[in-house]
């Protein structure tokens, strides 16, 4: 049986890079320090920060105490700043095959959020 209270080493790769970019030091603390602003595909493999390997759902994270961003993965935004990736993501890829095609409410927060879209 598999002990889900154990971090994997790959959350625990990422805890220590995010903390060694934070101004906290305690993770539940540094981790309020990151935002989301920017979400790309890559038309390459990427590895995440956690050291998965391949990536191609990125997500670009930044500090507004320390100013570092950094490039992770779809799953490691999820888990990390709890946001569902996966419907932005979904969301540009509709309207890239269908300009007519609109986007979702997590797509609209987010973009938003960064300036992409205004009132």
């Amino acid at each position: 049986m598999l002990d889900h209270s154990t971090p994997s080493r790959n959350f625990i790769t990422l805890r220590d890079e995010i903390l060694e970019r934070s101004h906290l030091k305690e993770w539940e603390k540094a981790k309020l320090e990151w935002s989301l602003v920017a979400i790309y595909q890559s038309e390459e493999n990427m590895e995440c920060l956690c050291g998965h390997y391949p990536i191609r759902e990125i997500c670009e994270i930044a500090n507004e105490k320390t100013g570092h961003t950094v490039e992770v993965g779809n799953v490691c935004v999820k888990k990390f700043l709890e946001i569902d990736s996966n419907k932005i993501f979904a969301a540009v890829k509709r309207v890239k095959k269908d300009i007519n095609k609109g986007l979702n409410k997590d797509a609209i927060m987010h973009f938003h959020k960064v300036g992409i879209l205004n009132d």
